[in-house]
């Protein structure tokens, strides 16, 4: 392991074979394991609550960057994933929809805005928190995708 690497630990293959049943010749690292999951799948991590989350967000932001969905309260578990697939799916346009169809299900208002606010971050990485893409006046950005010498900070 390298100065700038962050160890996250390892998934035992003794707790793979006593789980799942498949053999492994050696522990895996998490964040192999991570890596190879983001190929075929669309992984998200709900922190359940305000506690939990001083504790693990950082670590678990670092593998899945804005996938990681902090609550304010496990009860928020259900809508906010259902949001999740309803935002990544196109079934809600944007958070205005989402809220508006909370709403009619009878969510509170408090809970309601705890499950918008959960979501507000990833919504806002698909283009779908509501808020206009800033209008850039003769500016046009780089299209270069070069490396721009800087490594990121672990």
């Amino acid at each position: 392991m390298t100065g700038d690497e962050r160890p996250y630990g390892y998934v035992s293959r003794k707790q793979v074979k006593q789980l799942i049943g498949d053999t492994l010749e050696q522990d895996l690292p998490v964040k192999h394991v991570v890596d190879e999951l983001q190929l075929t799948y669309e992984p998200f991590v709900l922190i359940p609550d305000l506690a939990r989350r001083r504790n693990c967000e950082r670590d678990w932001r670092e593998l899945l960057g804005d996938r990681v969905i902090c609550l304010e309260a496990p009860t928020d578990t259900v809508e906010v994933a259902a949001g999740l697939v309803g935002l990544y799916e196109g079934a809600f346009s944007d958070l205005d929809a989402l809220a508006w169809h909370l709403k009619k299900q009878d969510l509170s208002r408090q809970r309601l805005g705890a499950v918008i606010r959960a979501l507000t971050p990833f919504a806002a990485t698909l283009g779908r928190d509501g808020i206009p893409r800033p209008e850039l006046e003769d500016e046009h950005l780089p299209t270069n995708d070069d490396n721009s010498g800087y490594r990121r900070l672990r």
